[in-house]
């Protein structure tokens, strides 16, 4: 798996841990265009649509964006673009207007640094991931 991003040195740290912690290789890199063909999962950090559609991927790649929901403009394409995700959150939140769940949650992770990794392993569950047509059904995996 690589991770793509433009400031490197912000997960070296996450890179060292999961290599040591859980045996996750992960290649932190901004080599856009290296990185691209070598993979089958890129997880898109900070590219913009513009940029990421000037790379050469594999058609069969899985792009994980963070930031921004991008399309991807390769007629070639037929991985998996995924852009966003919907969360069974096992706390009660007060909805407030004009914030997504998804978002409030971040800000209760944001606000409770020192026990992130206890929140997010006994609290949110992934329930399905959204791409650009919608929701990702599990059968699309298949062929990527």
């Amino acid at each position: 798996m690589n991770i793509i991003t433009k400031n490197m040195k912000q997960f070296k740290y996450i890179e060292k841990q999961l290599y040591e912690k859980q045996a996750i290789a992960l290649q932190i890199t901004n080599n856009k265009r290296k990185s691209m063909l070598k993979s089958n999962i890129i997880v898109n950090v900070d590219l913009t649509e513009e940029e990421l559609n000037k790379c050469t991927f594999p058609q069969n790649i899985i792009i994980i964006n963070l930031k921004n929901k991008i399309n991807t403009n390769s007629i070639k394409f037929e991985g998996i673009n995924v852009n966003d995700c919907t969360l069974n959150i096992k706390r009660e939140i007060k909805p407030i207007d004009g914030f997504t769940i998804n978002s409030l949650y971040e800000s209760i992770l944001y606000e409770n640094k020192s026990k992130l990794k206890e929140l997010i392993e006994n609290e949110i569950e992934i329930n399905s991931l959204i791409g650009i047509n919608g929701k990702i059904e599990q059968s699309e995996f298949k062929y990527a």
